[in-house]
């Protein structure tokens, strides 16, 4: 069997995309650009996440051209860009918290009966056998921080704060959960130091049956943690059925409609979007 690429997505929330997703030698992955929470971009304009997502991108395509494993490939993609950003800028005077991150999420082919998967960070993956029941993979520590956010958020519009103050404030609350970055209090994630890389969630699924995959940024899996309107089996069954662009509108639809977050309560009001369908058939 085969890892097929069906369709992909990858779209702009804001005035440039920090999302990426890739593709080499059987490995297909998702990277999603944490933004920066500084004043300015410490090694790239307009964004470090931009350029990280890119660097990671293109050291990806090498490692698995070049037949290394996922678990190599990881590794050596965070310190290839760590070699990058030091060519352009000083950047080892910066707390970990400055320096630009990314959520990966990855499945690579392992010969004919075999897929290997792999997460850092909160990017999705959701799989299924054909006709079974949809499975996600991936965990994040991300996850409990970002709702806490959005209960904040949620908590200071049904007060009546102005949204504007509110968005003030629920970047602050960003600044002080990027200070969490690749401990145990916090969550792991992949960055310029690589000490997030080790904590890389991998697992090898060997089946002799077809399998549907759907890869996300958060910023489109929120069709399922955030608006509810779809649960991992409805989304992967309309990915396939009527096809990612038509979940991009979806997306897009409802966040069009609550431009001021009450709706649903969130940091951004749109937010990067890329997803990758696939088949291992």
């Amino acid at each position: 069997m085969r890892l097929e690429i069906v369709e992909a997505v990858c779209e702009t929330g804001g005035a440039h995309n920090e999302d990426a997703w890739g593709q080499a030698d059987g490995a297909v992955w998702v990277l999603d650009g944490a933004t920066g929470i500084g004043d300015r971009p410490h090694i790239a304009s307009p964004s470090d996440a931009a350029w990280f997502v890119g660097a990671v991108n293109r050291a990806l395509s090498a490692e698995f051209a070049a037949g290394q494993s996922a678990g190599h490939a990881i590794a050596a993609s965070a310190r290839a860009a760590a070699d990058a950003a030091r060519r352009i800028a000083s950047i080892d005077h910066l707390e970990a918290y400055e320096l630009p991150c990314a959520s990966l999420t990855l499945v690579q082919a392992l010969g004919d009966d075999a897929l290997e998967f792999a997460n850092l960070g909160d990017c999705r993956l959701v799989w299924s056998f054909a006709g079974g029941a949809a499975q996600p993979y991936g965990t994040s520590g991300v996850t409990a921080l970002d709702a806490r956010m959005e209960r904040r958020i949620a908590e200071e519009l049904a007060r009546g704060v102005p949204p504007d103050e509110v968005r003030i404030a629920s970047k602050a609350m960003a600044r002080e959960h990027r200070k969490l970055i690749n401990t145990p209090e916090g969550y792991w994630i992949l960055d310029l130091t690589g000490a997030g890389t080790p904590h890389t969630e991998r697992t090898v699924l060997r089946t002799d049956q077809p399998v549907d995959l759907l890869l996300m940024s958060d910023g489109f899996s929120r069709l399922t943690d955030l608006y509810g309107v779809h649960d991992h089996d409805s989304l992967l069954r309309a990915a396939r059925t009527h096809g990612l662009a038509a979940l991009y509108d979806q997306l897009r639809d409802i966040e069009a409609a609550d431009p001021e977050c009450r709706t649903y309560a969130r940091h951004k009001a749109r937010d990067d979007a890329t997803a990758v369908l696939l088949r291992f058939d």
